[in-house]
This record gives structure tokens, sequence and C-alpha cells, in this order.
């Protein structure tokens, strides 16, 4: 896997990831679509802190997901049709990650799983979100 800086290129990319009516459904912040003009204004602001996860095959580049990174939190979005396949727990353990942590939302199975299997444990549960830390 390949991490690069996420670049205003890649925001459709991101914007698709995140307004998955599943991964909506597990938002934190609020569960309705983003809108794209909200979340380029959003996204020059907070760039800084995502990468882009991806690798090239058979000359062909292949875009996984995206993972932020920032203040030790941890957040990750792969796309739909790499789903379980272990993308997110295979980045989760590449990455040096000691003392960071996550949120996860009550019934986000999938995510749970990939972060408890990258070494995550649960710390506390609030507000109907886990709280994990390595």
């Amino acid at each position: 896997m390949n991490y690069r800086t996420l670049t205003m290129q890649d925001a459709d990319f991101m914007l698709e990831l995140k307004n998955y009516p599943e991964t909506r459904q597990f938002a934190i912040q609020s569960h309705e679509e983003i809108k794209r003009e909200d979340h380029i204004k959003w996204l020059k602001k907070n760039k800084q802190f995502f990468h882009v996860i991806e690798t090239r095959k058979d000359g062909l580049m292949f875009k996984y997901g995206i993972i932020r990174v920032q203040d030790k939190e941890i957040s990750i979005w792969i796309s739909r049709v790499f789903w379980g396949k272990g993308i997110a727990t295979g980045v989760l353990m590449e990455l040096s990650l000691d003392n960071h942590w996550c949120k996860i939302v009550n019934g986000n199975v999938g995510s749970f799983k990939a972060f408890v299997r990258a070494g995550f444990v649960p710390v506390d549960y609030k507000d109907n979100y886990y709280i994990l830390r390595k």
C-alpha cells in the first residue's frame, strides 16, 4: 500500500466515500448527505490531515480509500468495492499508530472489527459510540 497526501483533486473521491448511505448511517456528526460545496469548503481547511490509500498494479492505479490522522485520532474510509477484503485492518496494522484512538458508532461492526484486529482496544463508551485506543 502507498499513502500520499490528499490533494483537492481527490475531493470528489473522498466525498463519494463519505456519502455512502452505510457511512452516513454511522457518522458521528450528521447523518445527512454532504453537499459538494460544503465538502470543498471544509476540505480546503482540513486536507492536511488526510492521506489517500492507493497502490499501482499492472500499470493501473487503485485508490482503496482515505485515512485521517488528526491529534492522534484516526478515521478511515474504504471504497465500497474493497469492503470485506481486510484493507482497513491492513492499513491500520501497517502504520505505526501507538497511542492513537478512534470513535466507532455502535452498530458499525465492520469498522469495529477492523480496528480490533489491528490491535485497538475498547476503552470507553459514550453517546452511542465506542472509543478504542492502541
